[in-house]
């Protein structure tokens, strides 16, 4: 493959800038991963086989990178398997040391070992699927009911996390994208993310409802591959604000609006 000579070329590069350094690529560490649709993957019919210093560098289709687990489809199961495998371990935790802990030690608890677990990169992992999404929320209202105790077992979900304050995992994903995608419009991320949107009125001469309210415009989304890339989502959520929140004057009003 093409893709082959291309990736060894900047692999070979990359070496010499690391022996130029005085550093060593780690070949057994150094591993390729081909990434693209499933349906684009499945009528692939060889494997990748980059070099470097004539090895070739093992193939792999599911790689902990940074924290996550990243696989060629980018549909993050094997991520959120990790999650759930993490949280339902410090669940159950809390839940045998739950008689010992008043409320408010097990709310520390859950804020200090459980939620930066699910929060962690969530805007990457987010666009997971549905499926995915309610594995996580499961794991939410599990805490929760460990949290209030037997007295509230009857409750509804919803209820429950209106009396903890609480705000599903879907529902902070979205603030959290949001929140980025109003610092890449408002120059406050850096250039690799601001260059990926285009304001509707800097694409079209005629009028357009979206042109006068900061609306973006968002460019193909054919394929699901490409509904999950993070320019699709932020831009698409974007546009479903109402013109008072994406016009808010500064980063810590615009917050407040998007959670009223």
């Amino acid at each position: 493959m093409e893709i082959n000579d291309k990736l060894t070329d900047d692999m070979n590069v990359i070496n010499t800038w690391c022996k130029a350094n005085k550093m060593v690529m780690n070949t057994d560490k150094t591993k390729t991963m081909l990434l693209g649709s499933q349906q684009r993957l499945s009528k692939m019919n060889e494997r990748l086989t980059v070099k470097v210093n004539e090895c070739i560098l093992e193939n792999t289709d599911c790689e902990k990178l940074l924290g996550i687990y990243v696989d060629p489809s980018l549909t993050w199961s094997a991520h959120i398997l990790y999650l759930v495998k993490v949280i339902n371990s410090r669940i159950a935790l809390l839940r045998r040391i739950r008689s010992f802990l008043d409320k408010d030690t097990c709310l520390l608890y859950y804020n200090g070992y459980i939620l930066p677990v699910m929060d962690y990169c969530s805007v990457i992992w987010g666009t997971c699927g549905e499926g995915n999404i309610q594995k996580v929320i499961r794991l939410q209202k599990s805490a929760a009911r460990v949290i209030l105790g037997d007295r509230y077992l009857q409750l509804r979900s919803a209820d429950i996390f209106d009396l903890l304050e609480w705000d599903t995992i879907d529902k902070r994903i979205r603030e959290k994208r949001l929140t980025i995608m109003y610092k890449c419009l408002n120059g406050l991320a850096p250039d690799y993310l601001t260059e990926s949107f285009q304001f509707t009125r800097d694409t079209h001469s005629y009028g357009l409802r979206s042109s006068t309210t900061n609306g973006l415009f968002i460019e193909g989304g054919r394929t699901n591959y490409h509904k999950r890339s993070f320019s699709y989502t932020a831009a698409y959520d974007w546009n479903q604000l109402p013109p008072e929140c994406r016009e808010a004057e500064s980063l810590s009003a615009f917050k407040r609006k998007i959670k009223m």
